[in-house]
């Protein structure tokens, strides 16, 4: 993982969340391997993140782009292909997890 992301020089604060995100990820699943996980362990992770430990849209987003870094670049999963859907269960967690008076339309004004 760490290899993958110095080849591509990103950040050394990028590779620090990507490999914090990845071992939580891992850590919730109980040391299961990503191979051995499928979409619905990546959405109940991201979701876990929302819900049960109230992280930001932006911080979340995060975890998302670690994961997706994961399973496309570093595992080369045909997965990647398919975590796009889980971003749309991540709207609905953050909009859910604050509440109808937390999020505003445009509308709302």
């Amino acid at each position: 993982m760490r290899e993958a992301i110095r080849v591509r020089h990103l950040a050394y604060s990028t590779e620090q969340l990507y490999v914090y995100y990845i071992t939580g990820f891992i850590r919730f699943h109980g040391r299961k391997h990503p191979r051995e996980l499928e979409l619905e362990e990546v959405r109940a992770y991201l979701t876990d993140l929302a819900v049960n430990r109230n992280v930001s849209a932006s911080t979340q987003n995060v975890a998302f782009s670690a994961l997706l870094f994961l399973y496309k670049t570093v595992l080369d999963s045909p997965l990647a292909e398919n975590i796009r859907d889980v971003k749309t269960t991540m709207v609905y967690t953050q909009v859910l997890s604050q509440g109808a008076r937390g999020v505003r339309s445009p509308l709302d004004s």
